[in-house]
C-alpha cells in the first residue's frame, strides 16, 4: 500500500477511500465488540459517533442498545456516504448522519447522553478545541468515550506515514479532559496498545 492510499485511513477519499472504510470496518471489529462488552449502554437515549466512517458502530447501537437518537459525524463526504449507506433502514428514523467538524458543529448544548469516538482522536487537528466541544454538547452526567487501537507513542510507524496522524498517551488525554471539565476512568484490554478512556461530565 502505497503512502498516498494510507491517507485514506485520515480522510478517506475516491476509492482508495472505500476500500480502507470497508478494510476499518472489518478491522475494528474487535475495538467495538470490547466497547460493548466494557460499557453498559443500557441507559443511554442520544448517542453521537465522532468519526463514524463506514457507520458500523452507529449499526451496533441500532442493533445493541434502546436508544432512540444515533447520530454519527465525520469530516470525509465518503464516510458519510458509506455510513448512511449502511444504516439506510434507520436512516431519517433512529439515525441521522452528518459531515461536520467536531471542533466546532451546529449541536445544541447537552444534546447528547453519550458520545464515542473510535479510532478517531489521531486526525483530530485540534484536540483541545474539540474536547471543548463535545463538553458543550454533552449533558451533565453523560459521558464521552474514546477507543484507541494505539496508545503507545513509542509506536509511531504509522504516524511516518499518514500525514496529520498523531498518537497521544493515556496521560495526556486524561489530562486535556479533566482540564475540560470531565472526570476520568481508563480501561484496559489483554492488547497493550489498546485504551479506552471513559469521561463523565
Amino acid at each position: 500500500m502505497d503512502k498516498k492510499l494510507y491517507q485514506n485511513f485520515r480522510k478517506p477519499v475516491g476509492f482508495g477511500g472505500r476500500a480502507v472504510l470497508k478494510s476499518m470496518n472489518q478491522g475494528h471489529k474487535p475495538l467495538r465488540d470490547w466497547l460493548f462488552s466494557a460499557i453498559d449502554f443500557g441507559a443511554s437515549n442520544e448517542i453521537l459517533d465522532v468519526g463514524c466512517g463506514s457507520g458500523a458502530l452507529i449499526a451496533d447501537f441500532v442493533k445493541n442498545t434502546s436508544a432512540e437518537k444515533i447520530d454519527g459525524m465525520d469530516f470525509s463526504e465518503e464516510s458519510v456516504k458509506a455510513s448512511k449507506k449502511m444504516n439506510k433502514k434507520e436512516l431519517g428514523k433512529r439515525v441521522n448522519i452528518y459531515q461536520a467538524d467536531i471542533t466546532k458543529t451546529d449541536f445544541d448544548n447537552y444534546e447528547y447522553d453519550t458520545i464515542t469516538a473510535c479510532e478517531t482522536v489521531y486526525f483530530w487537528p485540534d484536540v483541545k478545541a474539540a474536547f471543548k466541544e463535545v463538553y458543550r454538547i454533552l449533558k451533565p452526567g453523560g459521558r464521552f468515550i474514546i477507543i484507541l487501537e494505539e496508545c503507545d507513542k513509542a509506536s509511531d510507524e504509522m504516524t511516518h506515514i499518514i500525514d496529520g496522524m498523531v498518537i497521544y498517551s493515556k496521560e495526556e488525554l486524561t489530562s486535556w479532559l479533566t482540564e475540560e471539565g470531565f472526570s476520568c476512568k481508563c480501561h484496559f484490554a489483554d492488547n497493550p496498545h489498546w485504551l479506552m478512556v471513559e469521561a463523565s461530565k
